[in-house]
């Protein structure tokens, strides 16, 4: 939710004019002072500078925020609930996981493994959690943090389960990226369009060519969180792991078209743009592979 500053978070009565967020935690009825509602406030990009940071960990972590980045503050409060402006939607996602909602550059999100805390000194912060052990390799380049800043390009490794930075990465002539064992009970799939043309005019499968092919694209596409046409987070790593599972068990479904966009995962304030985006992920782009530095698989 947003809420005008009023002095409860220390130093920000100063700035009448600006919108702060926080997470509603949950509400209570106080026998004088009414509906209060319990909150968990977040700390905006513009507010967290070098100069208000106490220890290296905290500084090494400026600049690696993102413009439409929230960082949760530790501490919770209580709040009059006729204070709340409105409801404010806020993408939460892990570095370390899978669980990034496609978004866009106006999209406001934040790092649940991550929060932040008063300082002793007067109007300072430092890290009160961080996370991130599972990002990248022991050889990283980039201190093992997720940069949104600097080419925030990762990708995943499904065998490994981790992401990688791709500047920590060496680049394999595989075409393919390397999937997980099939299951043994998974039909028969066929071996390219115009083989799928014909089962499907024969009625063996389900699935048209076109479908097929447009599945195979998706299905070797790289987990990648990051797009290099997009200044942003762009990721339909959701999506494309769904599609390795599906794959997996079963092959491609009777209508593409249908799982792409019931698997998408769009953030709350993107459903109206789905076919837009649908035809982003959908649309041909040169995969590049790399070698996992911890499994050698192509990812």
């Amino acid at each position: 939710v947003s809420l005008k500053p009023d002095g409860s978070r220390r130093n920000d009565a100063s700035n009448p004019d600006a919108e702060l967020f926080a997470r509603v935690v949950g509400t209570v009825i106080h026998h004088k002072y009414g509906k209060l509602v319990h909150l968990r406030w977040f700390i905006l990009q513009e507010e967290f500078s070098e100069s208000v940071t106490v220890d290296d960990a905290t500084k090494a972590l400026v600049p690696t925020i993102g413009d439409n980045e929230l960082i949760q503050l530790a501490h919770e409060t209580y709040q009059f609930a006729d204070q709340i402006n409105r409801k404010v939607p806020v993408v939460a996602f892990s570095p370390s996981r899978l669980c990034l909602p496609v978004i866009d550059e106006m999209t406001l999100y934040t790092r649940i493994t991550l929060s932040v805390k008063w300082a002793l000194e007067p109007y300072t912060f430092n890290i009160a959690s961080t996370h991130n052990d599972n990002i990248c390799s022991r050889h990283c380049n980039l201190g093992n943090l997720l940069d949104i800043n600097q080419e925030p390009i990762m990708r995943f490794c499904e065998l490994c389960q981790c992401w990688f930075h791709k500047q920590c990465l060496v680049v394999s002539p595989a075409t393919v990226s390397t999937l997980e064992e099939l299951k043994a009970t998974r039909p028969p799939q066929p071996e390219d369009e115009s083989e799928a043309n014909y089962l499907f005019n024969s009625g063996q499968v389900e699935f048209s060519g076109h479908d097929f092919s447009i599945w195979m694209s998706l299905l070797h596409r790289p987990i990648q969180r990051g797009h290099s046409d997009y200044p942003w987070l762009l990721s339909f790593e959701r999506l494309l792991y769904a599609v390795r599972n599906h794959d997996r068990a079963w092959g491609c479904p009777s209508d593409v078209q249908d799982f792409v966009t019931q698997h998408l995962s769009m953030a709350p304030s993107l459903v109206h743009l789905t076919d837009k985006y649908r035809a982003i992920v959908q649309a041909p782009y040169p995969d590049v592979y790399y070698y996992c530095p911890d499994c050698d698989s192509n990812i």
